[in-house]
């Protein structure tokens, strides 16, 4: 497969997503209106909470297609692995865009959900990376545990069960780290290398 042909794969599981969440933002705004929470903080957490909910899945269809794209043999590609974090942090940018032009007024939860934007983009962005040191495992001498199992899925399983049971940010990595066999060190480094990369991190 050709870089071109990745990136518009790719492209199009995200684009597809953002066409869906404008009509899921409208509902949940709809909803929160009916509760009366529109000037608190509850609104910018009920939108923040579907915009993850439907980036999620895309992010997990994204890396499923990379997964294939490598694997006759396993061969990690940091080139499409860059591309598809630059598509996801566009596709966080472009879903907190579409929220926020929900209603024209400036309301107090609008600040606070602009804000929760680049904690979205980097909780996002730490699954991939995961994904990626995972792979990378795998190619450097685990590829029996490849056939044993899908190691790489179990692995950004693990990692996306921690983070559903609160961890966050340096913490996660260590304790993911210490159940999945990805080091804090190699996350690190991976988001390192990441935001050497024009775009890949904005």
């Amino acid at each position: 497969m050709s870089d071109t042909a990745f990136e518009t794969t790719v492209s199009g599981i995200f684009s597809r997503t953002e066409q869906r969440l404008g009509g899921r933002l409208a509902v949940e705004k709809a909803k929160a209106d009916n509760l009366q929470s529109q000037d608190t903080r509850r609104v910018a957490f009920i939108l923040t909470e579907a915009i993850e909910a439907e980036l999620q899945p895309a992010l997990t269809e994204a890396l499923a297609s990379y997964d294939e794209a490598i694997n006759r043999p396993i061969m990690p590609n940091e080139r499409w692995e860059h591309a598809l974090s630059r598509r996801l942090a566009e596709a966080v940018d472009n879903s907190v865009k579409l929220a926020l032009a929900l209603d024209r007024a400036d309301h107090p939860w609008k600040p606070l959900l602009a804000a929760e934007g680049p904690k979205l983009r980097e909780r996002l962005a730490a699954l991939a990376d995961a994904h990626f040191v995972a792979i990378g495992k795998i190619k450097g001498g685990r590829r029996r545990a490849a056939d044993s199992g899908s190691a790489s899925w179990w692995l950004a399983s693990s990692w996306a069960s921690c983070w559903r049971t609160s961890c966050a940010g340096e913490k996660a990595i260590a304790a993911c780290g210490g159940t999945a066999n990805v080091t804090a060190d190699a996350a690190r480094a991976r988001l390192s290398r990441r935001s050497e990369v024009p775009g890949a991190g904005a």
